[in-house]
């Protein structure tokens, strides 16, 4: 079901955990809540169709791993 994913308001807690959105390949845009304040690791890894992510910047966690795979 999450493969499914074309596009998500993050509003339900202040982070994701490490693969969240691992190899949603059709998520497109991504936006986060003002409150949202840490991002696990390879969150968005091998998210192909990935273009826009809207991260506050108060958050703390980020990594370069987090957006591996990604064109």
């Amino acid at each position: 079901l999450v493969q499914q994913l074309t596009s998500v308001t993050w509003d339900r807690s202040n982070y994701t955990s490490d693969y969240m959105f691992y190899n949603c390949r059709n998520l497109k845009s991504l936006k986060f809540a003002p409150s949202h304040s840490f991002v696990g690791r390879h969150t968005f890894e091998n998210c192909t169709a990935l273009k826009s992510v809207d991260i506050p910047k108060e958050t703390y966690g980020l990594n370069t791993a987090m957006f591996k795979g990604c064109s």
